[in-house]
């Protein structure tokens, strides 16, 4: 994510369907005469509606589509939603705490008042380092240790075996000779199974909205 990012929602017209799902059948959010009776503006949208709404965008900006990297969220209603607000979340990297993404969540309304405010805490995803991007520099890039060490060739072996029944490719064979082009073979049982590996392939983008896609990386 950027350092700050925003999008704007909407509450609901009406509190009733959050009411039946959550239990919270508080009149004060589903009763307009109970509501001028507590002085208040209008129906109060739910609080962990709100919460919950925000939440959405922690999780499709900063964790990106994956609501389990976000391992601690802690907000605080400071001010009222009625039906149908425009509401714009901002958040903001504000830190790091053991390798994790600290972000503070704002949420206001057109009035410009805070309704929400917090921090979230967010995990980075799993990231892997092969070679730091050097394999791509010369040909023959490890076989030093592949030709010198048994334990380095073992490595290189039990790897090669794997891509080549998964992917159908021989990963040593490609280092050594840095072929320019390389045919995968589709041609029986295994072939399909290695073609099926191939279409299941994935990738994830995001809209204007920041909403995740997962789309299909071979169409």
């Amino acid at each position: 994510m950027t350092t700050t990012s925003s999008a704007v929602f909407n509450s609901p017209a009406t509190n009733e369907p959050y009411s039946k799902i959550s239990g919270d059948f508080n009149p004060i959010h589903i009763n307009p005469y109970f509501a001028d009776y507590a002085a208040l503006p209008g129906t109060i949208t739910h609080g962990m509606w709100s919460s919950a709404a925000t939440r959405r965008y922690v999780e499709n900006v900063v964790a990106q589509g994956q609501p389990d990297r976000v391992v601690a969220y802690d907000v605080s209603f400071v001010g009222m939603i009625l039906p149908e607000d425009e509401l714009q979340v901002k958040i903001k990297h504000v830190g790091m705490r053991d390798g994790n993404l600290v972000v503070s969540v704002e949420t206001a309304n057109t009035r410009g008042e805070k309704v929400l405010v917090g921090t979230a805490e967010v995990a980075q995803p799993t990231t892997v380092y092969v070679f730091t991007g050097q394999g791509s520099q010369e040909p023959g890039m490890g076989m030093e240790l592949y030709n010198n060490s048994p334990a380095a060739r073992s490595v290189w072996e039990a790897a090669d075996a794997h891509l080549t029944a998964v992917y159908g490719f021989s990963i040593v064979e490609i280092v050594k000779d840095n072929p320019k082009e390389k045919t995968i073979h589709f041609g029986g049982i295994k072939g399909q199974a290695i073609r099926q590996r191939y279409m299941d392939m994935t990738y994830d983008t995001m809209d204007k909205e920041g909403n995740v896609k997962t789309l299909p990386l071979f169409g």
